[in-house]
């Protein structure tokens, strides 16, 4: 699996962020548009509710007109179009019914149908009695008898005003509408917005935290490993592969500052090793004459106190002898070889090289 803080994790992080915006854009756009057409169809439904109230109240008052033109009027047709126009208004009320969805908007419905309801129960009455309008010589007179009475244009009154109510309430709803898709028209612009500037965010953040810093402490300690400071180890941190390098580097570091400090004391040594072969040469030299000198002037005559100084003297020029051997041979060790011999030659070769002890 990829690790979150490994530069592929996080590339596939950006990369499934940034098909998340896509999605999530993708999906306000298509939010947005469903709430655009549901807007739309509510808004036709809301004007079909305003224009049904508006062609609903010139009805009524084209039957008021009728009803003035019955009984004052004597108009003989008034009666045939005041039942077609009760007729259409009862059409139109049935479309308000089917029409009007919201509480509101049924109560508002309900409250201008039972007002009509209640002015037609009167002018039904009223449309039912003869016309008392008598025309004579092309001349109107209007006769009112005492079962007529001008109380019913209160009823009219109380229709328009339920009518005037449920038009106020469409209109009130179709304002709400309004507003609520103003509001999520601005919430659908704002989440791919605030989406898009913390994915910045956030981007610059980690890029700063993951790779930007590790790199400059890495450049840092290159910087530092060019002005010899070996021991510097450079800070682990950042995405995993810049981790690994970073571990790398310090190990060569370390292994760098070794083989300096290896390679400094073969110099040493190889500048001893130099040192000594010359060093023993000029040390044999006097040596050899002190010990030349010690056994020249052995005597048997000299007292036996210089004669034991003497001694003495060539025993420790020879032991200083023995040991510069024993350094050079360190310093330039033999190598050895197998070689076939005859026991007998190597017996005879060692007698004779102890001849001179052995007498």
């Amino acid at each position: 699996l990829v690790r979150i803080y490994s530069l592929r994790g996080l590339l596939l992080s950006y990369n499934l962020a940034f098909l998340l915006l896509i999605i999530v854009t993708g999906a306000m756009g298509g939010i947005g548009i469903e709430l655009r057409q549901q807007a739309a169809e509510e808004s036709a439904r809301l004007n079909t509710l305003l224009a049904l109230v508006q062609e609903t109240r010139g009805e009524v008052y084209r039957q008021m007109t009728e009803v003035f033109d019955h009984h004052f009027l004597g108009e003989p047709l008034a009666v045939l179009r005041y039942r077609s126009i009760s007729q259409r208004l009862d059409s139109k009320f049935l479309s308000l019914n089917q029409i009007a969805t919201l509480p509101l908007e049924q109560e508002a419905v309900e409250a201008l149908i039972l007002a009509y309801e209640q002015l037609q129960v009167q002018t039904n009455e009223m449309m039912s009695v003869p016309s008392s309008a008598i025309r004579d010589n092309n001349q109107v007179t209007v006769f009112f008898t005492g079962n007529l009475e001008m109380m019913w244009l209160d009823d009219y009154e109380e229709v328009f005003a339920a009518n005037d109510s449920l038009m106020r309430v469409a209109q009130s709803i179709q304002n709400q509408q309004s507003n609520v898709l103003a509001r999520n028209t601005l919430l659908i612009i704002l989440v791919p917005i605030g989406l898009a500037a913390i994915m910045l965010l956030s981007s610059g953040i980690i890029l700063n935290r993951f790779f930007v810093r590790p790199v400059a402490d890495l450049l840092y300690g290159f910087l530092e490993f060019g002005r010899g400071k070996l021991d510097y180890k450079v800070k682990e941190s950042g995405a995993s592969e810049l981790v690994k390098l970073q571990k790398a580097v310090n190990r060569m570091a370390t292994d760098l500052a070794e083989s300096r400090e290896a390679l400094i004391r073969s110099e040493k040594q190889a500048a001893l090793g130099s040192l000594i072969p010359v060093v023993a040469h000029n040390i044999r030299n006097p040596l050899a004459s002190i010990r030349a000198t010690a056994q020249l002037h052995d005597d048997a005559k000299l007292p036996t106190e210089v004669s034991h100084g003497l001694k003495d003297i060539t025993v420790t020029v020879d032991r200083l002898e023995q040991w510069l051997s024993s350094l050079l041979n360190y310093l330039n060790p033999l190598s050895l070889e197998r070689t076939k011999a005859n026991l007998s030659d190597l017996v005879d070769q060692s007698l004779s090289l102890l001849t001179n002890v052995l007498v």
